[in-house]
């Protein structure tokens, strides 16, 4: 009895491993699947600042493509069993199959800014696809993201100045109503950071805090 909860306690431990490792390769997986949109549009400079040096670099015309190798040097291995015997006597042989999982990333750039992002290689398994290419586009998938709540929060509006010709205390109140700014709250570390990077890449992005 004490034998057979042991066994069912370690098949546990065993399937709760599986499981975890499937979520991780399952999460992968989806950055892989992001990065190939999140990419598109982004500036040579910046895939070179999230991904480093390309491993191979090929200009054709306009179209530039850079290479990446991409991987957790992951290998699967598929074992087969044959057994047959007859009148108290038993044969068994077994084969084993080993496959490494790799990707191969190509960034294809037109005009300095990325069209495409393809992966190829045996990238994943049945239902995930593409996961070893995560490795080297994680990074910029992070920056993208980024970039993006960057882009979207609200701009701080900068009133016009009263024009030459508003003369007289109805244009000094319509100024003072102008120039007066609502309270804004302290800027974080934070703010100061996403300002710093949206502004870096190209953002028109305006504090909305002091």
């Amino acid at each position: 009895m004490a034998r057979t909860v042991r066994t069912i306690i370690k098949f546990g431990i065993v399937s709760l491993a599986a499981i975890s490792v499937g979520a991780c390769e399952i999460q992968r997986a989806e950055e892989a699947s992001d990065a190939q949109v999140a990419m598109v549009g982004m500036p040579r400079e910046q895939v070179l600042a999230c991904m480093g040096a390309p491993a191979n670099r090929v200009t054709v015309g306009d179209t530039e493509v850079w290479t990446y190798n991409s991987g957790n040097g992951r290998t699967d291995t598929l074992g087969v069993a044959n057994a047959w015997g007859g009148w108290g006597s038993a044969v068994g042989v077994g084969t084993s199959t080993s496959t490494s999982r790799y990707c191969k990333v190509s960034i294809v750039m037109n005009g300095d800014r990325v069209t495409r992002v393809n992966y190829t290689g045996p990238t994943g398994g049945l239902f995930t696809e593409g996961e070893q290419c995560a490795f080297a586009v994680q990074n910029c998938t992070q920056q993208a993201r980024t970039y993006s709540a960057a882009a979207a929060r609200p701009y701080m509006q900068i009133p016009a100045p009263p024009t030459s010709s508003e003369t007289g205390p109805a244009a000094n109140n319509d100024a003072s109503a102008q120039t007066a700014a609502p309270e804004q709250k302290a800027c974080t570390k934070q703010d100061l950071e996403v300002a710093q990077i949206a502004r870096q890449n190209g953002y028109q992005y305006h504090l909305s805090c002091k």
